[in-house]
Parts: C-alpha cells; structure tokens; sequence
C-alpha cells in the first residue's frame, strides 16, 4: 500500500504487527485477551486530521507504540519484578503503580526475547 502523505523514513507499526509481537512473546493470557490487545493498539493511535488520503490513522508511531506497551502493562497487571503474585490478593495487583507494571511486561518481554529472534530468522 502506497502511502500518501508520511513520512516513510519514519518507522511505524501496524495491527497485525503488533499482534503478532503479543503473541511471539506470549502476553496474552486471562487478563489481557485478544480484544485487550486490539484495544491496546486502538486506544494509542493519536488523531489524524486527514484519513482520506493518508493511511497513518491505521499505524502506531513509536511514541504511540510505548503507549500501547504501557495500555498491554495496564492490562496484563503484572506483580512488581523481584515480588511474589501470591503475596498478592486476587484483584490487588490492579492497583499496583503503572511504572511497575511497565517494567514487569519488559522484563517478560526480555526473558522471550532470543527465543523471538530465533523464530523469526527461521521463517
């Protein structure tokens, strides 16, 4: 698709990209589900004055893209690194800070990561 109107150096990052970056990393699980992963993407996408001849409404910028790394974090609500789920109380990790949410996803991000890699090269 020829797009109109963006800047192509810039790098950008559609739906089916980021949906399939969640499932390489295996993020989804009880609490963020396929739809969380779309909304995720949808809810980071700024507004775009123009969407009859530009497609940039339909792919994340990198700004938009560490939005919708924090939207996953806030959905998946992950225990603080280096802290125990089960000292948690079903519930209770929904209001854990979003900085620690954040740096739990990446860390389970990392852990995947060269098994990610390794996947990819082979396709």
């Amino acid at each position: 698709m020829e797009k109109i109107g963006v800047n192509t150096s810039q790098k950008t990052m559609g739906l089916v990209e980021f949906r399939d970056m969640a499932n390489d990393f295996n993020l989804k699980d009880t609490n963020l589900t396929e739809r969380e992963v779309i909304m995720s993407f949808n809810l980071a996408l700024m507004t775009e004055i123009d969407e009859i001849t530009s497609d940039r409404y339909m792919v994340l910028s990198f700004v938009e893209f560490l939005e919708s790394i924090a939207r996953l974090a806030e959905f998946k609500s992950r225990t603080p690194v280096g802290e125990r789920e089960e000292s948690y109380i079903p519930g209770e990790t929904l209001e854990i800070r979003l900085e620690y949410k954040i740096e739990s996803l990446l860390e389970l991000m990392s852990i995947s990561f060269e098994s990610v890699i390794k996947d990819r090269k082979r396709r």
